[in-house]
C-alpha cells in the first residue's frame, strides 16, 4: 500500500490567540504559519507525492496551497478530515474550558466525551480514519504500492488517526503531540499499520520513502526482527563557503529538553552577506521559549580560512567554533563557562542543511536542531 503523509495545517492566528478556533471560517495561518508553509516543498524535496489530499477548512489550504503550486499536484477536498465540530465551544477561550467539567473528560476519558452542540470524539476517529484508509486504497490502486501522498488537516484528528494506526485506545491519544506544520508517516499494510514517523517538524524527510524491495522471502505487511538499518541521505560536501551560503534561507528551530521533550521554537530568516573577511550571518525571526513570545535575531561572522573552512566569531569578537564543509558533515565543540556546546552540521545538497547544538552543563541542558532551506531566488 502507499506511503501517507498526515500533515497538520501550519500555525494558525487561532493558535497564537489562545482560542479554540474549530471550524470557525476565514482563520487563516499567521507570519509564523506562513513561513512554515513556505517551507515545506523544501522538507518535501526529493519526495514524489502523488496526491494531496485537504481539510476544508482556510488553515489546512493555505498550509497546501504552496506546496500543491510547487509539485504540481491538485489538492482534492476531504470533509472528513476537518477539524473537530467543537459546537458551542468554538471561538471560546482554552484558559476558560479547562475549567469546564468535560475538560477533564477530554483530557482524561477523550472516548467518552462529546462537545455540546457538537461531535463526539469517537465519531472524529471513525470519520477520519474511514477517509485516510478510503484514499490510501484509492492512491495506491491508481499510482501503486510505492506511491507517496498527503493528508492535510488538524491536530486532534491527526492524533485520533495515529492512535487507530498504532493499536492505542482513544483513551490514550492525548499521549501523541501533534505540532504545527508537522508530518508523522504511516504505511499501511494488508495486515497492520506500520507509524514510521510522528511530529517531526525537521527538515530533511526523504528517509518516508518505501524501501526497495529485497528478495528477503517475506511480505511487506511483516514486521521487521531485528535491527533494520535505516540509510541516511548522502551528505554534500562544500568547498566554496561564500557561494553556498550566501543568500536567503528560511529557517525553522526546535528546541527540546532533556528528556526530549519540545519546550520552543524560532521561525525566521537568515541571511548570509559576503564581506571581505568572508560571510556576515544574520538571523531574524519568532521565538517562543516557554512563556516567552517575541522576536529575536542574533549575527555570527564566518571568517574563510580556506577551502570548505572558516572561523565563527559571534558579531562582539569572540570566537565561537571552527567549520570544515568539505565532506558535508562537521561536528565540533564549544565550552561556555561550565556548559559544554556540542555542534554537528550537516549538508543535504545546495538548498538544504542542517545544524544541531547540544548543551550540557549546571546552567543549561537542552537541544536545538535547526533545518534551514534555502529561499527560491535566494542565492
Amino acid at each position: 500500500m502507499a506511503t501517507l503523509i498526515l500533515l497538520r495545517h501550519a500555525r494558525s492566528a487561532a493558535n497564537g490567540s489562545g482560542t479554540l478556533a474549530g471550524r470557525t471560517a476565514g482563520v487563516g495561518l499567521d507570519e509564523t504559519g506562513r513561513v512554515q508553509a513556505e517551507g515545506l516543498a523544501g522538507r518535501l524535496s526529493g519526495i514524489p507525492v502523488s496526491a494531496l489530499v485537504a481539510s476544508p477548512l482556510q488553515r489546512c489550504q493555505d498550509t497546501v496551497a504552496g506546496l500543491a503550486e510547487k509539485l504540481g499536484v491538485p489538492v482534492a477536498v476531504e470533509d472528513r478530515l476537518a477539524e473537530v465540530d467543537y459546537g458551542q465551544w468554538t471561538g471560546r477561550a482554552v484558559k476558560d474550558l479547562t475549567q469546564e467539567p468535560l475538560w477533564k473528560v477530554v483530557q482524561q476519558h477523550p472516548s467518552a466525551a462529546v462537545f455540546p452542540g457538537g461531535e463526539a470524539l469517537a465519531q472524529v476517529q471513525a470519520r477520519a480514519v474511514e477517509a485516510v484508509r478510503e484514499h490510501d486504497r484509492r492512491i495506491s490502486g491508481e499510482f501503486g504500492p510505492h506511491a507517496v501522498w498527503v493528508a492535510c488537516s488538524h491536530g486532534d484528528v491527526i492524533k485520533a488517526v495515529l492512535a487507530d494506526a498504532l493499536g492505542l485506545h482513544l483513551d490514550g491519544f492525548q499521549r501523541i503531540v501533534v505540532d504545527p506544520c508537522s508530518v508523522s508517516v504511516v504505511r499501511y499494510t494488508e495486515t497492520r499499520p506500520f507509524v514510521l514517523r510522528v511530529n517531526d517538524t525537521g527538515g530533511d524527510v526523504s528517509g518516508l520513502l518505501p524501501p526497495k524491495e529485497e528478495d528477503s522471502g517475506s511480505s511487506s505487511s511483516d514486521a521487521v526482527v531485528g535491527v533494520r538499518r535505516v540509510p541516511e541521505p548522502e551528505l554534500w560536501g562544500v568547498r566554496d563557503l561564500v557561494g553556498f551560503f550566501g543568500g536567503r534561507w528560511r529557517l525553522e528551530r526546535k528546541i527540546v529538553d532533556a528528556a526530549g521533550v519540545r519546550i520552543g521554537s524560532f521561525s525566521g530568516v537568515a541571511v548570509f552577506s559576503p564581506v571581505e573577511w568572508g560571510l556576515e550571518f544574520r538571523e531574524e525571526g519568532l521565538l517562543e521559549l516557554g512563556a516567552h513570545r517575541g522576536p529575536a535575531h542574533r549575527c555570527l561572522h564566518y571568517r574563510v580560512s580556506g577551502e570548505g573552512r572558516a572561523d565563527v566569531y559571534f558579531d562582539y569578537g569572540t570566537f565561537f567554533h571552527d567549520l570544515d564543509l568539505r565532506t558535508g558533515l562537521w561536528r565540533v565543540g564549544h565550552p561556555c563557562r561550565d556548559d559544554e556546546y556540542r555542534g554537528e552540521f550537516r549538508v543535504w545538497d545546495r538548498d538544504r542543511w542542517r545544524q544541531e547544538w547540544t548543551v550540557v552543563g549546571p546552567a543549561k541542558d537542552h537541544a536545538l536542531f535547526t533545518d534551514f532551506v534555502r529561499e527560491p531566488g535566494g542565492s
